[in-house]
């Protein structure tokens, strides 16, 4: 099962887009596009990085034993709590 990740980078003042990163690809990848393919039941977490700014923002995606992902969000930009 596949789901998609759409980070609103704010304030919008560029054009660029993250580059996405998974800290477990055993149990999610996800591509360039921000599409995120199950692959076996666990945690993963998805971290959005701007290369510009440095600036990030993490998603914790949970699989299940049926392949299907679920999701929360964090957003560990500077200056935000």
């Amino acid at each position: 099962d596949v789901m998609y990740i759409y980070p609103f980078i704010k304030p919008n003042t560029s054009l660029e887009q993250p580059i996405f990163s998974s800290s477990n690809p055993k149990v999610a990848i996800i591509n360039s596009a921000g599409m995120i393919t199950a692959r076996s039941a666990g945690r993963t977490i998805i971290t959005a990085t701007l290369l510009s700014t440095g600036q990030t923002a993490t998603c914790t995606v949970r699989v299940d034993k049926n392949k299907t992902p679920g999701s929360s969000y964090n957003d560990s930009s500077p200056g935000r709590s």
